[in-house]
């Protein structure tokens, strides 16, 4: 792809990469920072087009406009230039059908900054414009942005605001999502147990079941999960998304049951709760529950188990809160903008009848989240 470099985009006199790497990036990042440039999307899109000509980068949100050379005696790099450096960032992109992404912005930045300086670290002459290596630079641009975006618990709306502007690189983004999920699990540290539940209260084994399949991609796991309360409420019989609503607000599981509750009792039979080592499970931050579902492909032992007469006692025991309501109020919290939060803070849940309610869980109802 041939550029015309924008005047501005000129470095004089060139910027040298020298130095001990620490300095030698913190140099870089401050030349490459100053010369950030925000633009309209008619000014981005001119930008792009007088330096490549009509491209389909001109609808983009961001872009370097970079070239580094290098200098060698034999086969030893003697010095790297940086001769020219301009990174424009489209600012009308970070609102979409009236939501703002601009909170995300700096994550993008952070991208094209650091695609930048991984050139500048090898020099972007002729034979670097190999399509393999770039694109390896690009995706550990990305990997970066989203590992960044995690940490400020915005990943999921970069995925979002990804996904709306390059659709067409979907496993892409799940992947440096992924990445980014990951990272931050093996920093808080990998759980030593996760749980499944079962109503087979003697398996020596478990083994990955076609019938389990939630994604043909991904084919027969088994599923399991770092939270016993969780894994508790998945003892309910039947359990299905007609009639059973399981999930979080903010970090509390609460768990919804549309029936009579004298008729649900009569029919509890309880259930078993398997202990399994972690070593093989992972979880896909973008599928199911995210990290709250943890999936293995591999045979797995059960480390340890415990057996409950009743789901109901299971759930109230392990923390989960249980609500039971008629189908039109279940039809309404489904249907509700704030998740239900409005409606369940004015039911009685089960454990306020045992003398075990929980203000936290009123406290986050009143403020509407869920997770």
């Amino acid at each position: 792809m041939d550029i015309e470099f924008p005047q501005s985009s000129y470095v004089n006199p060139p910027h040298r990469v020298e130095g001990p790497m620490k300095e030698a990036r913190e140099s870089f990042y401050e030349l490459a920072k100053s010369r950030i440039k925000m633009m309209t999307a008619e000014e981005f899109s001119k930008w792009v087009r007088d330096a490549v000509g009509e491209s389909k980068l001109e609808n983009g949100v961001a872009l370097n406009m970079f070239w580094s050379k290098l200098k060698k005696e034999g086969s030893i790099t003697v010095e790297k230039l940086i001769e020219n450096c301009e990174i424009g960032i489209n600012k009308d992109a970070f609102v979409i059908d009236d939501k703002s992404y601009l909170d995300i912005m700096p994550f993008i930045v952070e991208h094209e900054l650091y695609e930048a300086w991984l050139n500048a670290k090898k020099g972007l002459m002729a034979d670097a414009f190999e399509q393999e290596d770039l694109m390896k630079k690009h995706l550990l641009a990305e990997r970066k942005e989203f590992l960044l975006a995690e940490q400020a618990g915005l990943a999921e709306k970069l995925f979002e605001f990804r996904m709306k502007i390059m659709p067409e690189n979907e496993e892409e983004h799940r992947s440096a999502l992924k990445y980014a999920r990951n990272k931050r699990i093996e920093k808080k540290e990998r759980p030593q147990i996760v749980y499944h539940s079962s109503h087979n209260p003697d398996i020596e084994e478990f083994t990955p079941q076609d019938e389990r399949v939630r994604d043909s991609e991904e084919g027969p796991v088994i599923f399991a999960t770092p939270s016993r309360a969780l894994a508790s409420a998945f003892l309910v019989e039947g359990h299905n998304d007609d009639w059973t609503q399981i999930g979080f607000y903010d970090n509390i599981p609460v768990v919804v049951i549309c029936s009579d509750r004298e008729e649900f009792i009569k029919k509890d039979k309880g259930g078993t709760l398997y202990s399994l080592p972690s070593e093989t499970f992972d979880f896909d931050p973008t599928s199911g529950m995210r990290e709250s579902e943890w999936t293995s492909r591999s045979n797995v032992k059960p480390t340890g188990k415990t057996s409950y007469p009743s789901a109901l006692d299971a759930m109230i025991e392990n923390g989960v809160n249980v609500f039971f309501v008629d189908q039109k109020t279940f039809s309404e919290i489904n249907e509700a903008e704030d998740n239900g939060a409005s409606i369940l803070l004015k039911l009685v849940s089960e454990n306020k009848l045992r003398g075990q309610d929980t203000k936290r869980l009123k406290e986050i109802l009143a403020g509407g989240t869920e997770k």
